[in-house]
């Protein structure tokens, strides 16, 4: 590097030398020149070399690694209770809501959602039901604790889940029926939601069960970072 910056300096005073007489006084008075614009030059690139660091530690910093998809809001904790709708075992879905339940188990030491038979203060509600929106296959709401709706950007104080049978056993061409699999993954994302986590991008290359759409998957790294980013590990 240092040969290249000397080859450098060689030409560019090439170029102002061309503009000195060679006269005695005046080459004296050249190489004090010179050795005053070497000493600048050098002055320059140790500047700019300092410029450049700082360029990059900012860039660095300014830089943001990819954000987790979580919601602003949500309960003050995620370690909470779920009870089950007498609905969830009329229509056949307490295995599956079971197996999406344990899907967030073990994830992080700072989650857990049981099953309680009863409902208390912070018990959230899981429903099957209808719906007339055929694009729907589940749906979260979240309530504050005086049990209003609220969105995911407040605090809230529990919050429904609900799949929905007939778009799952008769969804819209080109689909066919959800298997198991897919019921339990649809019940996973729902539940996600519940945790704050938000929809993953569509766009992304990650492999995530809180994308929308039909899944047979539970969650995936990406989706266990985002809950760790929420709650911690």
């Amino acid at each position: 590097m240092e040969s290249k910056n000397i080859k450098w300096y060689n030409y560019t005073w090439n170029l102002f030398e061309e503009k000195l007489d060679y006269s005695h006084n005046e080459f004296l008075l050249k190489n004090h020149e010179k050795a005053v614009y070497f000493r600048m030059i050098r002055r320059l690139m140790s500047k700019k070399n300092c410029l450049l660091s700082l360029f990059i530690a900012s860039f660095m910093i300014l830089v943001p690694i990819a954000n987790a998809e979580t919601y602003p809001g949500g309960r003050n904790s995620a370690v909470f209770y779920a009870y089950y709708d007498s609905s969830v075992a009329s229509y056949g879905y307490t295995a599956q809501y079971d197996a999406a339940r344990s899907n967030w188990a073990g994830l992080s030491s700072k989650v857990a959602v049981n099953k309680s038979g009863s409902i208390t203060s912070g018990t959230d509600k899981y429903y099957v039901g209808l719906t007339a929106n055929v694009g729907y296959l589940g749906q979260h709401i979240p309530y504050n604790s005086s049990g209003i709706q609220t969105n995911n950007n407040s605090s809230w104080g529990y919050s429904t889940v609900a799949i929905y049978h007939n778009t799952m056993t008769n969804p819209p061409p080109p689909y066919s029926p959800l298997s198991y699999s897919e019921v339990v993954s649809n019940a996973t994302h729902e539940i996600g939601h519940s945790l704050s986590l938000d929809h993953t991008s569509q766009s992304s290359s990650a492999i995530s069960v809180m994308k929308q759409g039909i899944q047979a998957i539970g969650p995936q790294s990406y989706d266990i970072n985002s809950l760790r980013s929420k709650w911690g590990n």
